[in-house]
Formats: structure tokens, C-alpha cells, sequence
């Protein structure tokens, strides 16, 4: 049963809840409907507000921006902070213009302006109040400063990592995990690949995933440091 709902609102095709491979047929019926009645270079899919979009979500929506797109034409998305990591993990900004929506936008009409704004308050305090030194087990659970001095911090072993993470490797959190918004990245990183996470403001590092310290936060070798990142404030990530 699909999580999900479509809505066309001044030509704009809103989606909203989250969309996993039980959501691919509808949301596809969905997408080529609203292509099919929306002029090329005004069609825009907002999807600020879903919560959680799966890889073959994401590859539907793909496949759509490679079925209209032109040199001068792409199919533009509004994203939520996990759908812009899903779909920036994939390399979609070559078919698509996708654009950042750190507060989910309300629907033309409707109320919930301040209730969307209420969901992501905790969101925002994170960002707004960053601690300079995070320390694993601190509780801050907050990190903004890529240059942040994690000297105090011991070097994960190898032994940490293999316990930080399921055993052979995989994804760095089980399906049932209760996960932050931003934690929910754990499911499409693996360990001992490389990475570019780009956070809120601007700042950005690259490295390798070493393990999971535990929460939202993982471990990166980044030529040869150590170096914390809390996926709470990334705002979007890249395979290198």
C-alpha cells in the first residue's frame, strides 16, 4: 500500500508522505500525467515534503527527467533534505534541476504553514545551535565545522568499526533503526567508499567512511585524519 499522495496545485505537482517500491507505479501514473498536462519549462514537482524517498522512487522520477529533457529544458525539483540525498547519491542532477527546501512548503491554500513549520523546528535548533567541539557521547548531537579540532578524540580502530556496523560490510543502519532525519543517509552509505557531504552554509569535507560512532554520526579518513561528521547537517552528499 503506497505511503504517498500526488496533488496538482498552480501547475505545480505536489508529492507528500514518503515513497518506497510500493509508491513506484502510482507515483509514475503520477509524474506522466502531470508531464503530460504542464507545458515544458513549467513543470515543477515539489517534493519538500517527503519524508523518505527509496533508490527506485528516485530512479522513476529519473527516468521522467530523461524522457523530457532538452538542452535548454529540465524537469525542476524541490527537495527535501533526504530526497536531495537520494537523488544526489544517484547523479539526478544531470537530468534534473533539483533545489534545496530545508522547511517543507505548504500546499497553495491551506493552513499548515505554521504546523510544517512546527515539524521541522528541531531541525533548525540543530543547525542554529552548533557546538564547536563535538565529542562522541557529548549529546550535542549537532556538528557544522568541517575544521572542527577532533584532537581530543581518539582514532577509531578497526575493531570500532567492525562493531559500529552490521558485519560484511553494507549499509551503516538496520532497516528497523529509529533514525534522525538526517541519519536516515546511514542506509545508502558503505564502508570504504568515498564521499563528498555538503553541509548547511556552504562548507563541505571528503573522505572515506570508516564506521558509525553511533546516532547520526560516522567516522571519515580523510587523507589520513579523522574526521567526525554528524549527517544531521548535511545537506546533501555525493559519491566520489
Amino acid at each position: 500500500m503506497s505511503n504517498a499522495s500526488y496533488e496538482v496545485i498552480n501547475n505545480v505537482l505536489f508529492v507528500f508522505g514518503s515513497l518506497d517500491r510500493s509508491s513506484d507505479a502510482d507515483f509514475q501514473k503520477a509524474l506522466e500525467g502531470y508531464i503530460k498536462t504542464v507545458a515544458a519549462g513549467h513543470q515543477v514537482v515539489d517534493m519538500s515534503n517527503v519524508r523518505w524517498l527509496a533508490p527506485s522512487s528516485a530512479k522513476v522520477l529519473i527516468q521522467v527527467g530523461q524522457e523530457i529533457q532538452t538542452k535548454e529544458v529540465k524537469l525542476r525539483v524541490l527537495a527535501s533534505r533526504h530526497v536531495m540525498q537520494t537523488l544526489n547519491l544517484l547523479g539526478a542532477k544531470t537530468w534534473l534541476t533539483i533545489e534545496s527546501c530545508s522547511v517543507p512548503n505548504a500546499k497553495p491554500g491551506s493552513q499548515p504553514e505554521q504546523e510544517v513549520k512546527a515539524d521541522t523546528d528541531s531541525k533548525v535548533v540543530a543547525v542554529e545551535e552548533p557546538a564547536e567541539t563535538p565529542v562522541p557521547g557529548a549529546g550535542s548531537g549537532v556538528f557544522t565545522a568541517v575544521k572542527a579540532d577532533v584532537s581530543a578524540v581518539p582514532p577509531a580502530t578497526d575493531a570500532t568499526a567492525a562493531a559500529a556496523v552490521p558485519s560484511g560490510g553494507g549499509t551503516l543502519a538496520a532497516p528497523l533503526d529509529n533514525l534522525s532525519v538526517g541519519a536516515h543517509l546511514l542506509r545508502a552509505l558503505f564502508l570504504n567508499r568515498r564521499y563528498s557531504f555538503h553541509f548547511l552554509g556552504g562548507a563541505q569535507v571528503a573522505g572515506v567512511v570508516r564506521g558509525r560512532i553511533g546516532g547520526s554520526w560516522i567516522m571519515l579518513d580523510t587523507h589520513g585524519t579523522r574526521t567526525m561528521v554528524n549527517l544531521d547537517l548535511v545537506q546533501y552528499t555525493e559519491i566520489l
